[in-house]
């Protein structure tokens, strides 16, 4: 294992010959994602030395000037980098020949329903109901509501609770009297409640999309993807709406809500950070060596064979990609949507990332059995959330400068409204543009796409070739000297 090579220096086509294309397009997602972040990481490192360098009392008026150009390069930046996925996935899924890879043709082994003819071949096929499978995805979702209806009381309780701690009145206040430790006692309860809701969220979210009986692997993987990154959305990112845009008006904040978004962006980051890799790395191992000890007994004393050594290993089957992504997904929604008030979420991402190619190649090659290779075209639906958390991101930054922020006070409210609508207004034209402008497909990638469709129509299809008409010579040759040669002339 390499540890001083760059995140595009991963042997990808050993990967994919190995592991699969699924599993490569994943590293090599990981390493684009975090070769874009160099640049946000160096600006946002200058940006944070900036604003912590200056005074109290000019700390305003930087933040004002400052924040909504940096908003604007991370829009900018990031924009630029989903685009530029999308070229790569193109060219590197037409080298390793998945380009015209189509999921949807396969059923799930596990998709059960009515055997009946084929409306459109007559062959007997399985049948489900999609009134049927209405009402359970209607359940699912009522479920989901429910759950989230948790969170929001949760998280509710955990700010009820850090304002009796630190607003009450001086005969009734307890040991919280600084605003930072409210922060910090509210974040660390933030962490708890999201480890303890992914959890439970994991188990249930998986229980509702078996129900729904989903025809493909691609229809279940999708319905699984919704479902968890909207729970996770709420989750993980509740609290730190809370603080950003409704705090000032239900309690207020002390000195700054700006102030305390900051401490609980950067606590509520890191500690997902440590508990993420902890979780990934540590607990599978624990498992596995918990569920060895009880099939074996004494581990010392048993030879295993190197069959029987991998037999404990952990399996990393399609969950396994899932859960990377899911990971990375909630990690770009960190890193973006509040950047403004913590500029080091790009740092912390780029530094966790770069750590986080190496565990999870050590992950697959020691620790885990040899996935079933999968093909697939792109990343799915992750591009949308990816996508999505993006846009949302162009609001959230826009929303703290002028709302959050304390620099646009003196400013009335229909003010304010007109500079955001005016910012992410901007904004949004300008990375529509930048979407047009930048092309999905390489030029050369297009070209041979189309030569490999000619090709296949040639040679799996049997296309009959065009009718060319040649004429030898020109027009005015003399026909005397055209030489015909018939079979009679050939005998």
């Amino acid at each position: 294992m390499v540890w001083n090579a760059s995140p595009m220096s991963q042997p990808f086509d050993r990967i994919c010959h190995y592991f699969g294309v699924k599993v490569a397009l994943y590293f090599l997602y990981l390493g684009h994602y975090t070769k874009r972040l160099l640049l946000p990481t160096l600006v946002g490192i200058v940006t944070g030395i900036v604003r912590y360098s200056v005074p109290q009392n000019d700390y305003n008026t930087v933040f004002a000037y400052i924040s909504l150009p940096f908003g604007a390069f991370m829009t900018i930046g990031m924009t630029i980098y989903l685009e530029n996925w999308k070229r790569l996935n193109s060219r590197e899924t037409l080298r390793w020949g998945t380009v015209h890879f189509s999921e949807t043709v396969n059923l799930r082994p596990q998709f059960y329903g009515e055997r009946i003819p084929s409306p459109i071949n007559g062959k007997s096929t399985r049948y489900f109901s999609p009134r049927e499978k209405l009402k359970r995805v209607a359940y699912s979702w009522v479920v989901i509501s429910f759950l989230i209806l948790i969170v929001f009381v949760i998280v509710s309780s955990i700010f009820v609770l850090t304002y009796d701690l630190t607003k009450k009145d001086d005969s009734d206040k307890l040991v919280l009297d600084d605003y930072k430790y409210g922060s910090i006692v509210s974040s660390l309860a933030n962490v708890v409640q999201i480890t303890i809701m992914t959890k439970i969220y994991n188990y249930v979210s998986i229980m509702l999309v078996n129900q729904e009986n989903h025809r493909t692997d691609m229809e279940y993987e999708n319905s699984l993807i919704v479902k968890t990154v909207i729970f996770q959305f709420v989750y993980n990112y509740a609290g730190l709406f809370y603080v950003a845009f409704l705090k000032e008006g239900f309690e207020g904040c002390d000195v700054s809500c700006m102030h305390e978004l900051e401490y609980m962006l950067a606590i509520v980051f890191c500690s997902r950070l440590f508990v993420g890799n902890i979780t990934e790395v540590a607990i599978p191992r624990l498992f596995v060596y918990l569920s060895k000890y009880q099939l074996l007994g004494h581990l010392d004393e048993y030879k295993q064979s190197d069959a029987e050594r991998k037999l404990f290993m952990a399996q990393y089957d399609w969950h396994g990609t899932f859960d990377d992504y899911t990971e990375m997904a909630l990690q770009f929604g960190f890193t973006t949507m509040f950047v403004v008030a913590f500029p080091l979420a790009p740092l912390l991402s780029y530094v966790n990332n770069y750590f986080e190619i190496r565990l999870d190649a050590y992950r697959l090659l020691f620790e885990s059995r040899r996935p079933r290779p999968r093909n697939v075209r792109n990343m799915g639906y992750w591009y949308l959330v990816l996508q999505a958390f993006a846009a949302i991101s162009v609001c959230t930054n826009g929303a703290v400068v002028i709302f959050t922020g304390d620099f646009f006070n003196y400013l009335e409210t229909s003010t304010r409204v007109w500079m955001f609508s005016i910012f992410i207004g901007g904004m949004f034209l300008f990375k529509y543009s930048l979407e047009v402008c930048i092309d999905d497909v390489p030029e050369d990638v297009t070209v041979q796409k189309y030569r490999q469709e000619f090709l296949i129509s040639k040679c799996l299809y049997h296309v009959p070739d065009d009718d060319v008409n040649c004429p030898i010579g020109n027009d005015n040759d003399d026909q005397e000297n055209m030489i015909i040669i018939d079979d009679e002339d050939s005998s």
